[in-house]
């Protein structure tokens, strides 16, 4: 059917176009198309598909968002001149308006892949086309991925890859080379200004001041403004900033936001009588055309959400946003006539915003998009051909979820029955698989009300600050819901509970759209007190959670990142709990996420659905206050520990392998040897310098700690090795030829002249290279002429002889020397204090003697 409307009514940049389009499109499968913002692409090339006779079938049109969606939709039908539904239709989730006769639907992007699960060579379908690619969705990517598999068996199927900022030569190679498309005819002229200085003030403040003056600027106040934003709470706060101080003449301030009602969102699009304010987010940044803007203000930021491989969390960032973002929400003010631009932020600033933003999948949560790819395509994942292929660590977190969901072969890429259900499910594969264990257990609609609920965010009108004490974070409000649900056909508010009513309606129509997967679905059972938390078990395995302390709010989780439960959480009590809203933490090592909703669970609920998760170790280790090994018990799940119970340790290999490693960490502690031991250790360190052979032992402490090994059988505390014989330890590890030897050259005791016998200290010859020592009273060496010598006589002895009453008198290695020279000086001394003794004239000359006098 041709499309009854007469393009030159109402012309756009973007016609200029057609011949060459139509002609481009007859000969080539792929065109990758760019022209600038409001240029009118986005209603046009939809139009031209169905004119095209190399068209044959429906035209899919890809937008990012529902609201798009449904607006590019209406727009098309207004060109043809016909209502929405006839030969213009769209899908958006909750709402389908079309029937047999529509050609094209415009539909948002995560329709696409999972229709062609069923479908990949989309029968039916003549031609595709990727509005607004340059913002790079998971979803737009799939698509783009699967379509150029699609395109190498439909030769006739056309695809069409639209943007006002694409960078077209990425796109043309990924697709092989595909025919490229350029409009440089701008809607209408754009004057930019940029800030002078930095505003330090908050973005609502900003925004609100950068508002007034173009509102001031602008001559003869004609147009609306529209202010770009973060999130909903800028946005109400700006309002209320503007509404505290009206804008001159008659001016409504309007907010646009993803979260609001549809029919809130289409009343804003539909325009009013006069100018106005719409604050908005991103989600007026492209294909929309917001009526009457004549000038735009740009905070320069926005809010994204970004994984985080560690704690398999996303987390929302504020962040600048790209100067391609820039672009696209500057082309707002220019599709009616000239338009003016405020960007807060200076021309320097400018410079360094990012050329364009990062893709989804090079920073979310890779979980449902790699399930669709293995069933798209099965193998493994680094073989399926991305335009940008994701980080291998996000693909390596989303292959373990996956598997711990059941829904992919463990050491494999296959997808179980499990993951071929869940592929096909409208939700995250977490929630899917809470819903097959729902389906198995009889409990399917409660299950559904439980996961939109979990999808769609909060329901209270004003949530509580800090949560009471509770089991569930989520009970309290599905309960509330149901009892809404309940007595809503008698006309009570949703206000009355506390409820917020187009977030309830939004829950509920997300639980239903869910329950239209289960057409033929029986009645729920009764409802089991451990339902909810082992149904939420199945969907977050990986988020199980265990106190530090009993009541702490500090916890670990599966994986071993720490987790602070928020003030917003109620559940205060039992050991274990399930993280199931946590915000990932900022990076550093020792950043903990914040968990906003959970679960309490226990370990009865781990047995009942995930018995082969849980296993129980019986090890050894060492304990610091006993300073002794124990044994100890542990029941985990996956690499949580659940409970420790000590004991004493049975393996003994495994007991004395811990008491070496923690007595080598702690070595001084343990390495007590007696005064023998610390003589022989002293002689082996000589004898490995003065005795050169490589059989002596290593008495070093590094060389000590490797015979701990052995020493630590039998042995299970840090007092037995205090009390370690380390003399025999040592003398074992002397090899038998070389004892004799150490007797000789490094003799324990040295026979003196009197006939006794003097043990050597041998420990200070090892500090700074010293001599033995050899303490004696000075009678006893009477007829030595001189000092004895170790080692071959290579090692002299270094002499203490002692006076009578116990002190060195003289200390020499030169025996001879000291009778020669200071022998005279030392007996007349010791003469006069110590009569009784011997002192001779020629001590050489002298006999020994034993006794004192």
């Amino acid at each position: 059917m041709r499309p009854d409307f007469d393009p030159a009514a109402s012309r756009l940049p973007i016609d200029e176009l057609e011949a060459e389009f139509l002609a481009r499109i007859r000969r080539d499968p792929v065109l990758v198309l760019s022209a600038p913002p409001g240029s009118g692409k986005t209603s046009r090339v939809p139009l031209w598909l169905l004119r095209s006779e190399a068209v044959r079938g429906c035209i899919l049109v890809l937008q990012p968002r529902r609201l798009a969606a449904r607006a590019c939709a209406a727009q098309i039908a207004r060109q043809l001149g016909e209502p929405l539904g006839r030969q213009v239709g769209f899908a958006v989730r909750f709402q389908r308006v079309g029937g047999p006769d529509t050609r094209i639907w415009v539909i948002t992007e995560g329709i696409l892949p999972r229709r062609m699960l069923d479908d990949p060579l989309l029968e039916g379908v003549g031609a595709v086309v990727l509005d607004e690619f340059h913002e790079r969705s998971v979803h737009t990517d799939l698509a783009a991925a699967f379509l150029r598999e699609t395109l190498q068996v439909r030769p006739d199927l056309r695809l069409v890859v639209m943007s006002a900022t694409l960078e077209t030569e990425a796109a043309a190679a990924f697709f092989g080379g595909a025919a490229s498309l350029r409009s440089e005819s701008a809607p209408h002229p754009l004057e930019i200004a940029y800030l002078g200085r930095p505003d330090p003030r908050p973005l609502p403040e900003r925004t609100a001041s950068g508002v007034r003056r173009l509102w001031d600027e602008t001559e003869k106040r004609e147009g609306s403004v529209l202010a770009f934003l973060p999130g909903a709470r800028d946005i109400h706060r700006c309002a209320r900033l503007l509404s505290e101080r009206p804008l001159p003449g008659e001016c409504a301030v309007e907010v646009l936001y993803g979260a609001m009602p549809a029919a809130a969102q289409d009343r804003v699009l539909q325009g009013g009588k006069g100018p106005r304010v719409i604050l908005a987010t991103n989600l007026a940044e492209s294909s929309l055309t917001v009526p009457g803007v004549r000038a735009v203000v740009d905070s320069g930021y926005e809010k994204r959400l970004r994984h985080d491989p560690r704690s398999g969390l996303d987390r929302l960032v504020l962040g600048r946003i790209s100067r391609q973002s820039a672009e696209q929400r500057a082309g707002r003010a220019a599709r009616l006539g000239p338009g003016r631009v405020l960007r807060l932020w200076t021309a320097a600033e400018q410079a360094g915003l990012a050329a364009a933003e990062v893709p989804e999948i090079c920073r979310l949560d890779l979980a449902g998009a790699l399930l669709m790819v293995l069933e798209f395509h099965p193998g493994d994942p680094a073989a399926f051909s991305f335009l940008d292929p994701p980080p291998a660590s996000g693909v390596a977190s989303a292959l373990e979820l996956l598997r711990r969901l059941q829904a992919v072969e463990e050491g494999g890429f296959g997808l179980t029955p499990v993951g071929r259900r869940l592929a096909r499910l409208p939700v995250h594969p977490r929630l899917g698989r809470m819903l097959l264990q729902a389906e198995r257990w009889g409990c399917l609609e409660r299950a559904a009300l439980a996961a939109a609920l979990i999808e769609e965010g909060e329901v209270l009108a004003e949530p509580p600050r800090r949560a009471g004490d509770t089991d569930s974070d989520l009970a309290d409000r599905l309960e509330s819901i149901r009892q809404w649900e309940r007595r809503a056909g008698a006309g009570d508010p949703a206000e009355a509970a506390g409820l917020d009513p187009a977030a309830v309606r939004r829950v509920l129509r997300a639980r239903d759209q869910l329950l239209r997967a289960w057409p033929r679905r029986s009645p729920d059972l009764p409802e089991d007190s451990r339902e909810r938390a082992r149904l939420l078990l199945a969907a977050y395995p990986d988020r199980v959670c265990r106190r530090r302390e009993p009541g702490a709010s500090r916890a670990v989780r599966v994986g071993g990142q720490g987790v602070e439960l928020d003030e917003t959480s109620g559940v205060r009590r039992g050991e274990l709990f399930l993280a199931l809203e946590a915000e990932a933490p900022e990076a550093g090592p020792r950043a903990t996420a914040r968990v906003r909703r959970a679960e309490l669970i226990a370990e009865s609920d781990l047995e009942a659905v995930f018995p082969e998760h849980l296993s129980t170790s019986e090890d050894v280790r060492f304990d610091p206050e006993r300073q002794a090994v124990v044994g100890v018990e542990r029941r985990r799940y996956l690499d949580l520990v659940l409970w420790e119970r000590y004991g004493r340790a049975r393996d003994a290999e495994r007991v004395a392998r811990a008491l070496a490693e923690a007595a080598a960490a702690d070595f001084e502690s343990v390495f007590a040897p007696s005064e023998r031991a610390q003589q022989l250790l002293a002689r082996l360190g000589l004898a490995r310098r003065w005795l050169p052979d490589p059989g002596w032992p290593d008495p070093a402490p590094e060389a000590l700690r490797l015979w701990l090994p052995e020493l630590c059988r039998e042995r299970q505390r840090f007092e037995q090795l205090r009390r370690l014989d380390w003399y025999e330890a040592a003398r074992q590890r002397i090899p038998a030829r070389l004892r004799a030897r150490l007797e000789r050259e490094l003799p324990e005791r040295l026979t003196l002249p009197s006939g006794k016998s003097a043990r050597l200290d041998y420990r200070p010859a090892l500090k700074d290279h010293g001599l033995p020592v050899l303490a004696v009273r000075l009678q006893e060496v009477f007829g030595w002429d001189e000092a004895p010598r170790l080692a071959g006589g290579r090692l002299p002895v270094l002499l203490h002889l002692l006076a009578p009453n116990g002190r060195p008198a003289q200390i020499t290695a030169d025996l001879a020397s000291f009778w020669r020279e200071g022998y005279r000086e030392v007996r007349k001394e010791l003469r006069a204090r110590y009569p009784r003794h011997d002192w001779p004239e020629d001590p050489r000359a002298a006999a020994a003697r034993k006794n004192r006098i």
